[in-house]
């Protein structure tokens, strides 16, 4: 599959330093190209915006809670077999570099990759591209959610790690609110962060655990 030669050919990712990352999922490895962080930290060439107040740029690294995601994607699949996801609206929502959105593209979902980041979605979704499962053209938007809207409706909403600011719990219900679908399910993962599982506490009654 398309590794980090084809990468360097795509104006945004070629920004970048490049590396190939292989995570275990099920009985095979999920292999995307992303930042390498290593690198691009070290250059500190987001710094002087850091400093301006916007946040680091946690979407370029590999989050345990997005690899969590990933595998209890593809333990759904195993059990539940290819109709699982063969054409689910999925939502990646705050996707960083997209390993769950990626996932589901590579079982046969369609993906939408979300986040506030320009750069983000565009790795998310030339990985998802990638993939050798992804049967349709995964779709991006840049979207700050505090303040826009997700254009969509979604069967599956994944959230991965982005409930760890108070002040992100009630923009995301409001996405949620408008983007679910009726039937549709909503997969959050964090590290047990104290603020993350206030705002699993916190959903309302509309929503079933």
């Amino acid at each position: 599959m398309p590794g980090v030669p084809e990468a360097q050919q795509d104006p945004v990712l070629k920004r970048y330093p490049l590396r190939r990352h292989r995570i275990p999922v099920g009985a095979g490895q999920l292999s995307i190209v992303i930042p390498d962080d290593r690198a691009w930290l070290r250059q500190g060439s987001w710094a002087a915006e850091v400093l301006r107040g916007k946040e680091p740029p946690y979407w370029c690294r590999i989050w345990p809670a997005a690899v969590s995601i990933a595998r209890q994607l593809s333990r759904a699949h195993s059990i539940g077999g290819p109709e699982v996801f063969a054409g689910l609206r999925v939502l990646d929502l705050g996707c960083g570099v997209g390993v769950p959105g990626i996932q589901a593209a590579a079982l046969g979902a369609q993906l939408c990759s979300v986040d506030f980041e320009a750069d983000a979605v565009r790795f998310a979704a030339w990985n998802a591209n990638a993939q050798p499962g992804c049967e349709y053209p995964p779709t991006i938007q840049q979207v700050d959610w505090s303040h826009g809207v997700v254009d969509g409706t979604f069967d599956l909403v994944l959230l991965s790690d982005v409930t760890y600011h108070e002040n992100h719990h009630a923009p995301i219900c409001r996405q949620l609110r408008q983007v679910l679908a009726d039937d549709g399910c909503i997969l959050h993962a964090d590290p047990e962060r104290e603020l993350s599982t206030q705002f699993v506490t916190s959903l309302d009654a509309d929503y079933s655990r």
